[in-house]
């Protein structure tokens, strides 16, 4: 990279205060792809305890223990958060990006229903 280049790049980039800077960081954890892996892996282990659950103790058990646990729900919502944020992420939405942001939200409208 050159030093002209390096110094248009970092006149260009927004100055951000100390909550500014809390806020992005904090945004961009929740929309990471890393929390995503997170809470998808999270997420395969309860539905496979939930199976075994339900296999050994019946369905009703299953439900009171996995599937209605606030645990599970709480994993519900931060894999909410985290496609909401990660599509937010990459606003103003262009053209090539509407596949991206119709499969995010799909996702989203299917945790809500």
């Amino acid at each position: 990279m050159s030093p002209e280049t390096l110094e248009s790049t970092v006149q260009s980039a927004p100055v951000r205060t100390g909550f500014q800077s809390l806020f992005f960081r904090i945004f961009k954890f929740f929309g990471s792809l890393n929390l995503a892996i997170f809470v998808l892996l999270s997420l395969m282990a309860v539905f496979a305890t939930g199976t075994f659950v339900e296999s050994a103790h019946g369905r009703e058990t299953a439900d009171l223990l996995v599937y209605r646990s606030p645990f599970f729900y709480a994993l519900l919502m931060l894999l909410a958060i985290n496609l909401t944020a990660s599509a937010l992420d990459r606003w103003p939405w262009q053209k090539k990006h509407i596949g991206f942001v119709i499969t995010h939200l799909g996702i989203i409208l299917i945790l809500v229903g």
